[in-house]
């Protein structure tokens, strides 16, 4: 009013409304208006505090400086949206209580979880915990090498093709043998799957 040099500072109650609507009112006079009251203050620090939550999940990630395309955390991460690595999509589903990740994701370490469910299962033969053993005619036995293999070992055996009594002889730190009580005319060959048990 040309009264007041005072410089004062506010916002736009049009603006306030769309985002938080009781923070706006209608005056008297037809205009709108921000309340400037507790309320503000209390969506405020709500504001701030989910700011604060935000940037400290940022704290924690970290870029490899040798390869600028790995990202890792040394903490728990909490995903509330999406969280896009790369081509990799992880999504959080409120409703369902579940993460579901698109894409390719590799784990190095070890992967918990109380149940999984997933319609294909590919295991690479790396470390020799799946293949196919060949037991040959006029053998009796096959010795698959495996070093990890102890006490935790569950070993899965199908004989391919055929219907055959055999028996698992398990030698800690070195594989195991698939032993048949008499030779066959023919080679005879057995797929293979080993997991380890956990406590």
């Amino acid at each position: 009013d040309g009264t007041n040099n005072e410089l004062n500072y506010g916002l736009i109650a049009q603006e306030v409304e769309s985002v938080f609507p009781e923070l706006s009112a209608t005056l008297d006079n037809g205009y709108k208006g921000v309340r400037y009251d507790s309320y503000m203050m209390v969506f405020t620090i709500q504001a701030i505090k989910e700011l604060n939550d935000k940037v400290e999940g940022y704290r924690y990630f970290a870029v490899d400086e040798e390869d600028t395309s790995s990202i890792f955390t040394n903490r728990n991460v909490r995903i509330n949206g999406v969280l896009r690595i790369g081509e990799v999509s992880m999504v959080y589903d409120a409703e369902k209580e579940e993460l579901r990740v698109e894409g390719n994701l590799t784990i190095n370490e070890i992967l918990k979880a109380k149940g999984l469910v997933t319609e294909r299962i590919s295991i690479k033969t790396t470390q020799n915990n799946i293949g196919t053993a060949v037991i040959v005619a006029g053998e009796t036995e096959v010795l698959v090498e495996n070093e990890n293999i102890n006490s935790e070992a569950k070993i899965f055996i199908t004989a391919i093709d055929t219907v055959v009594d055999y028996r698992i002889e398990k030698m800690d730190g070195t594989g195991f043998k698939i032993i048949i009580n008499s030779p066959m005319t023919d080679d005879l060959s057995f797929d293979y799957l080993i997991v380890y048990a956990q406590e």
